[in-house]
């Protein structure tokens, strides 16, 4: 007998594991930001480029919007796709997470990219980009509703995923 069985993956096992990837995605960020902001709290932060941060915020800004767009126009293509499609549940599921991480990193990148401008100028409203991209982040929370709604599964797929 072989001492690494292998099971088949169930839809509620995908679902596990899509779950535990967005949650420990948004985890890093968050605690990267809660480290970033404690250690701006015990030393005061003297930026280097003091008369380009109007500058650099427009530019983050300008970034963040072309990857919440470029993120939302994505997750829209690959739900839609996985929602017409013939195919079976665990390929759905295989497509929404495919869909999802594509849509997480794209937030990511700009909420890490204010945690570092942040860092670098102890400024503020660099700091309001992460909170943005982390609660965009939020908005698509993979949950069984979310999942059966935006992929229109039939009763028969919904107790799949139990």
């Amino acid at each position: 007998m072989n001492e690494y069985d292998q099971t088949p993956t169930t839809s509620a096992k995908d679902m596990r594991a899509i779950r535990i990837l967005f949650n420990a995605i948004v985890a890093g960020a968050v605690m990267f930001s809660a480290i970033v902001l404690a250690l701006s709290l015990v030393k005061e932060t003297v930026s280097p480029i003091k008369e380009y941060e109007n500058i650099i915020l427009g530019i983050g800004i300008a970034v963040t919007l072309g990857c919440y767009i470029a993120a939302r126009n994505g997750y829209n293509k690959g739900i839609a796709i996985a929602k017409d499609s013939l195919i079976s549940l665990p390929d759905k599921l295989n497509q929404y997470r495919t869909t999802l991480i594509l849509y997480l990193a794209l937030c990511e990148g700009p909420a890490l990219f204010g945690i570092i401008l942040f860092f670098v100028t102890g400024n503020y409203f660099m700091f309001i980009i992460t909170a943005l991209m982390i609660a965009a982040m939020l908005v698509k929370a993979p949950t069984r509703r979310r999942v059966i709604d935006e992929l229109a599964l039939d009763w028969k797929q919904q107790e799949q995923l139990d």
